[in-house]
């Protein structure tokens, strides 16, 4: 017998702008639709440039907290995935 994991899938565009501060309550995959740069904003203020190629996606765990800043001269896109399969932060070790 399989098991079934729910996706939820939204598409976020971030012009000269940020996402705001947030806290990701499930593990989630991104997948830019551009090349450039984010800025991401871990708190403290600490600041991290991060690389983006479109159509290369990378993978975070829950509990993630940041502020994303896009770090280019163009508005960009990215899709997000969340795992909808609720996991504890405890329960990852």
């Amino acid at each position: 017998m399989g098991s079934k994991l729910s996706l939820a899938a939204s598409c976020t565009n971030v012009r000269l702008e940020n996402t705001g501060w947030h806290r990701h309550p499930y593990d989630y995959v991104v997948v830019p639709l551009f090349d450039g740069v984010l800025e991401i904003d871990v708190g403290n203020g600490e600041r991290i440039k991060a690389q983006m190629k479109h159509g290369i996606p990378y993978y975070r765990d829950l509990g993630v907290e940041h502020d994303v800043i896009n770090g280019n001269d163009f508005e960009c896109a990215f899709i997000e995935i969340e795992l909808l399969e609720l996991r504890t932060l405890s329960s990852t070790t």
